[in-house]
């Protein structure tokens, strides 16, 4: 089996207790379904402080385990959490964090509160050169932020458009 051979070449590569390692087991058990498995190969890399894992587990509760109101917590607690910091997995938190706020996705639909998580997910003017997120993440909160303009609730249309460009420019296939 893939997996298991993965599984084998990362336990002689990783220390077994690294948060990356207990994510990439987690991700392993995701791919093969077995999701109790993997919620608890995430929790442990969790504990570890591993964002990715934290992304995974978040979305796993939501589009697999019918259980919206945990994957929201997650993201909430990594997003306060990550606050302080930048890089790409924290702007995946705070644009994950935006899509649930957005879509009332394990909450009460907050627009205001989406267009705060998707800026945050946005560029800084001090953000370091080493942990630049990548156009992709940029490109989906620009988007999240085009859709809570373009809404009834907030109804900024030339925001929005201008979102939705700035989407566009990331390569975001949803914007173009």
């Amino acid at each position: 089996n893939f997996y298991i051979k993965a599984n084998d070449l990362w336990f002689k590569e990783v220390e077994f207790d690294s948060g990356t390692y207990l994510y990439k087991v987690g991700s392993c058990y995701q791919k093969l379904g077995s999701y109790t498995e993997a919620v608890e190969w995430y929790s442990r890399a969790i504990e570890e402080e591993t964002y990715e894992a934290a992304i995974n587990l978040g979305w796993l509760y939501i589009n697999e385990l019918s259980r919206p109101e945990d994957g929201f917590n997650i993201f909430l607690e990594f997003y306060k959490k990550g606050e302080i910091s930048e890089g790409e997995n924290y702007n995946v938190i705070a644009r994950s964090l935006g899509d649930c706020y957005r879509l009332g996705i394990g909450n009460q639909m907050d627009l205001q509160k989406a267009v705060d998580a998707y800026n945050s997910a946005l560029p800084k003017p001090d953000v370091s050169a080493i942990a630049k997120p990548t156009e992709r993440t940029y490109g989906e909160a620009w988007f999240g932020l085009g859709e809570c303009f373009s809404s009834r609730m907030i109804d900024n249309w030339d925001y929005a458009v201008q979102c939705y460009q700035k989407s566009a420019e990331c390569k975001n296939a949803d914007a173009m």
